[in-house]
Formats: structure tokens, C-alpha cells, sequence
């Protein structure tokens, strides 16, 4: 059984198509965590909120890159 989680190969892919979506990098984030892979979830997220500081799902990322940093759980849904 693959250690990545099926969701992951498609939003790789849109990362690759769309690499400055913050939606995109929040999502993957999120994915990561559940998962239990907290080092890629932040990765992800800081990636994001790099990619667009000013939108919305930019600031999300920031967010959840700093819930998670200070020992909190990336949500399972939303």
C-alpha cells in the first residue's frame, strides 16, 4: 500500500499547472496533515502563503502554518 494518500497525486499535479494557487497549496497542506506527514503539511502551507500574501487562501495558509507550528491539528474538513 502507497504511503501517499490518493488525494495527493492530483493536487501534485495542479500545483505543478497552477504552482502560485494558494487554494491549491491550503489544500495539499491540509491532505498532508491528515495524513500525519506535519513536515510536508507545512512546507505546503508556507509555500502558499508565500505564493499570494494578500488573498484570502494565502492568509489561510499562514493560519494554519502557524496553528500547526504551535502544536495544534490542521482540520479534517474545511
Amino acid at each position: 500500500m502507497s504511503s501517499t494518500p490518493p488525494r495527493t497525486n492530483g493536487r501534485r499535479k495542479a500545483l505543478v499547472l497552477g504552482p502560485n494557487v494558494p487554494q491549491a497549496w491550503y489544500e495539499m497542506g491540509r491532505t498532508y496533515g491528515v495524513a500525519g506527514r506535519r513536515g510536508n503539511a507545512q512546507r505546503a502551507w508556507k509555500t502558499g502563503s508565500e505564493s499570494n500574501k494578500f488573498s484570502p487562501w494565502g492568509k489561510r495558509c499562514a493560519e494554519m502554518l502557524h496553528v500547526v507550528e504551535h502544536g495544534g491539528e490542521p482540520p479534517r474538513n474545511g
